[in-house]
This record gives C-alpha cells, sequence and structure tokens, in this order.
C-alpha cells in the first residue's frame, strides 16, 4: 500500500496501527486486516458497516464517491480536543485496509479537499 502525502507528513509509532503520519493539522493512521475466512467474500462497503458497528459508530452514514468507501465520525483525543475522523476502506486482493485521517472538528471543513486527495492517491502493488 503506498499513500501520497505531503512534506509536512513524518511517519509516526502510534501502538495497535500498521502505520501512521503526522502533520500540524492531520494525522492518518493505517490498519491492515489480512483476509479471514469471516470476511473473505465481504465487499468494501461490507467490510465498513462491520468496522462501524463493532466500533461504535453504527450511526455514521456509509458513504461511496469517486469509487471510495468511507464514513466520517467524531471523537474525543486523549487531549480532550474533539476530532473528525474520515474513515476510508480498501480491499485488495481480499485483504482489507482501514485509513483514517483526524484533524480538529474546529478546522476540518478546510481540511476535507485534502482528505479526499490523500484518500484517492491510495494505491496497492500486485
Amino acid at each position: 500500500m503506498s499513500i501520497t502525502l505531503t512534506e509536512a507528513f513524518t511517519q509516526q509509532n502510534v501502538a495497535g496501527f500498521s502505520a501512521a503520519y503526522g502533520s500540524k493539522d492531520t494525522a492518518v493512521f493505517v490498519q491492515y486486516y489480512p483476509v479471514n475466512a469471516e470476511y473473505k467474500n465481504y465487499t468494501a462497503e461490507e467490510f465498513a458497516n462491520t468496522i462501524k458497528v463493532s466500533n461504535g459508530h453504527s450511526d455514521s452514514e456509509l458513504k461511496k464517491e469517486n469509487g471510495l468507501t468511507y464514513f466520517i465520525f467524531n471523537g474525543a483525543g486523549s487531549d480532550g480536543v474533539e476530532y473528525r475522523y474520515y474513515a476510508y476502506v480498501y480491499k485488495h486482493n481480499n485483504d482489507f485496509w482501514l485509513i483514517q485521517f483526524s484533524t480538529q472538528e474546529s478546522t476540518a471543513d478546510k481540511h476535507e479537499s485534502d482528505i479526499e486527495k490523500w484518500a484517492d492517491s491510495v494505491s496497492f502493488g500486485s
């Protein structure tokens, strides 16, 4: 998996994630879910719904736009600040990837177009 971000991002070590990147305004959290018997035949949408429900975000609307599957939710960070999360789900070779972009809720609207661009930049090798 590769993603195109700006030079403002640096790689971070965050427990529980396959990869993480941070900038002054936005964080990116990557989780890899290898294929298993239970989810092998799921679509990205079905897997996204499973992730939503299992993480308490069943009220979040699942969206499919420009070939991308995602949902948006808000949550307080460990610092007490309210964040908006854009959770994109990708399927490649029966494996799933969850890539979450987070930014402060108070400034999220101004970052939304960049987040969409970064989410669209995700690609997978053969």
